[in-house]
């Protein structure tokens, strides 16, 4: 079971030495290389940010390098999804199953299991390059990421936003089984996501997950928080949703 999470823009520096290398570091430098050569108006097209964040970060671009001063990923996103994890309170059994089974989709690095060391950066997944041909992110990681999660295990619980699930949904093959997680509160008797519930509920459930080394579809079904429960109403084969009581 491989368990996937999209990052968060805003990060953290927490240097640890005992990092492991994203399995597509040559790729990751390839795109570090072709941002550091880009112009400041060039940058702000592609982050989509006004002058003051496009100053932190070529700062940012600029000062780290890709093999030093490394933070281990799931401590440097810090986001509330990964808040939520509340990672500092896990045991070493619960860190070794993210370890095993958690994946970040990265922009800038494909794929991060929770231990590979990272730097600060800025690249959303549905930002528009030109470079060596290619037109999009998308483009560049065509088929490796979904490749990457598949390669050992056949099901794959997705708890990333749509940006980061296109990444890899299209290239599902019959041998693959995606879950896609949704967690729906009631509006005017229709299902609707609270962006901020949902991010601060899919922490929730990997840390649940961790807690109780989960291995199958059916005991991911009994997570109960935050007033939210399963509903196999609004889930099918394809999807498992949480409905707010």
């Amino acid at each position: 079971m491989k368990i996937i999470l999209s990052p968060t823009k805003t990060m953290r520096v927490c240097e640890d030495l005992n990092t492991t290398t994203p399995v597509f570091m040559d790729l990751a430098i390839n795109i570090r290389e072709y941002l550091k050569g880009l112009t400041k108006e060039e940058l702000k097209e592609i982050w989509k940010c006004n002058d003051k964040l496009a100053d932190a970060n070529i700062e940012a671009l600029n000062k780290y390098s890709l093999d030093s001063n490394l933070t281990k990923a799931i401590y440097a996103y810090d986001g509330l999804q990964y808040k939520n994890i509340m990672i500092s309170d896990l045991d070493s059994d619960s860190l070794a199953y993210l370890n095993s089974n958690l994946r970040i989709i990265s922009g800038m690095y494909g794929v991060l299991k929770p231990s590979d060391g990272i730097i600060p950066y800025r690249l959303e997944m549905q930002s528009s390059i030109s470079y060596n041909g290619y037109k999009s992110l998308y483009d560049y990681w065509d088929d490796k990421i979904f490749k990457e999660l598949s390669r050992d295990d056949k099901l794959i619980i997705n708890l990333c936003s749509k940006e980061y699930s296109d990444a890899f949904m299209k290239y599902k093959d019959s041998d693959t089984k995606i879950i896609t997680i949704n967690f729906y509160s009631i509006v005017n008797g229709k299902p609707k996501v609270k962006g901020t519930l949902a991010k601060m509920l899919r922490g929730r459930l990997v840390r649940y997950m961790a807690l109780n080394k989960v291995a199958n579809i059916e005991e991911i079904k009994s997570f109960s928080e935050l007033g939210f429960s399963y509903s196999s109403v609004h889930s099918n084969d394809d999807v498992i949703s949480f409905i707010e009581n």
